[in-house]
């Protein structure tokens, strides 16, 4: 079986070519381009330039994706696929409809099933795509599964007892934390997107001052950032003469506060922030596994790259039991992509009987993103 993929949820184009071979996913071809020089200059991305850019690289990536597969032609391609997945949400509106309807053409055009995908299960299903040692293959049981979701835009913690079956014990409060390392990058005059440059940053922190840990004594496992970045802000005012102060407060705001800041806070404040944000994601997750009964751990989103995140998720969970498999997404996948979306798709097509399967047929006619899908 072979299924095409496309990923045009915020300002990644994406397209994945996968086969299921041996109860395993492997890629053929897996093509993304990204914005984010483009929506550098603007301290975010820019919805409906997004989507203008979507509906150029579309074309040229799906050429692309084709090639590196082996079809010489679009043709050969359609003779080939089975298939068809689609982001269809959560994400920018209007770069999510560029994708639904590339994709729904292509499944007019080519006769073939479209399958749609929410952007936050193909993010925790990164682990089933790539063949690495800790890769989950498609006959594998790693339920009851919790799963940390960390990315720009949310911050959950899933169980799940079974595939496509999700619960969602925790989430945040008020900002996510990929949405607070872009801030607190702003802050330190670091750009956008700014959260691997700011933990490149903080490798060479050494403060002597720390932020509190966020929801410390409460009992939920829920997050909260946004008093940490606030606290990042006062504290590096608090290195500027209070002149400074009070001008940068008066001042429009920028994608960049500039502050007149040494390297040295830089880097402290970097780490010191850092290092709550990631104690925050350790210490809920590892309240979940003291309060219910997992078989396995998984990270995955974005902020999943983090390279202190990924240190003592990989040490500190396997501590917890012995018979606990912890799992986290390769670098490549942690991004937005369509290599994600394939185990999803695999999945959700396999689930559904011979008769219902029908209705992905029609999905060309019927299928609409939407920016608020939930899991």
């Amino acid at each position: 079986m072979l299924i095409l993929t496309i990923e045009t949820s915020c300002d990644e184009t994406s397209i994945a070519i996968g086969e299921i071979k041996n109860q395993r996913i492997e890629l053929l071809s897996h093509v993304v381009s990204s914005q984010i020089k483009l929506h550098a200059r603007w301290g975010g991305v820019v919805p409906t330039l997004a989507a203008r850019e979507h509906q150029k690289n579309l074309p040229l990536v799906f050429e692309s994706a084709c090639q590196k597969a082996g079809f010489k032609s679009s043709k050969m391609a359609q003779a080939k696929i089975d298939l068809i997945g689609v982001t269809q949400g959560p994400g920018l509106i209007p770069a999510l409809w560029t994708g639904v309807n590339f994709a729904k053409q292509l499944s007019r055009d080519w006769q073939k099933p479209l399958i749609p995908v929410n952007h936050l299960e193909a993010h925790i299903y990164s682990a089933w795509t790539k063949s690495l040692p800790q890769q989950f293959s498609l006959t594998d049981n790693p339920f009851p599964l919790l799963a940390l979701l960390v990315s720009g835009g949310h911050t959950l913690l899933i169980k799940m007892k079974k595939h496509l079956q999700y619960e969602i014990l925790g989430e945040t409060l008020d900002d996510a934390v990929g949405e607070a390392f872009d801030k607190v990058a702003r802050i330190l005059g670091l750009g956008y997107p700014g959260g691997a440059a700011l933990s490149r940053l903080a490798r060479k922190g050494e403060p002597d001052f720390s932020f509190s840990l966020p929801l410390q004594k409460n009992p939920a496992l829920n997050f909260s950032f946004s008093g940490l970045k606030t606290a990042v802000l006062y504290k590096a005012l608090s290195f500027l003469p209070k002149s400074n102060s009070k001008s940068i407060f008066n001042q429009k705001p920028k994608p960049d506060l500039n502050l007149p800041l040494t390297r040295k806070q830089k880097q402290d404040l970097a780490k010191a922030f850092e290092d709550v944000a990631v104690e925050s994601l350790l210490s809920q997750t590892k309240k979940a596994l003291a309060r219910h009964s997992f078989k396995t751990a998984l990270l995955g989103g974005g902020v999943s790259a983090n390279h202190l995140l990924r240190k003592r998720w990989s040490e500190e969970l396997f501590l917890i039991s012995s018979r606990l498999k912890v799992n986290w997404p390769p670098f490549e996948l942690t991004g937005d992509n369509a290599a994600m979306l394939i185990p999803v798709v695999y999945f959700k097509w396999q689930k559904i009987s011979q008769e219902k399967r029908k209705v992905f047929f029609q999905n060309w006619q019927t299928l609409e993103a939407k920016a608020d899908l939930s899991l």
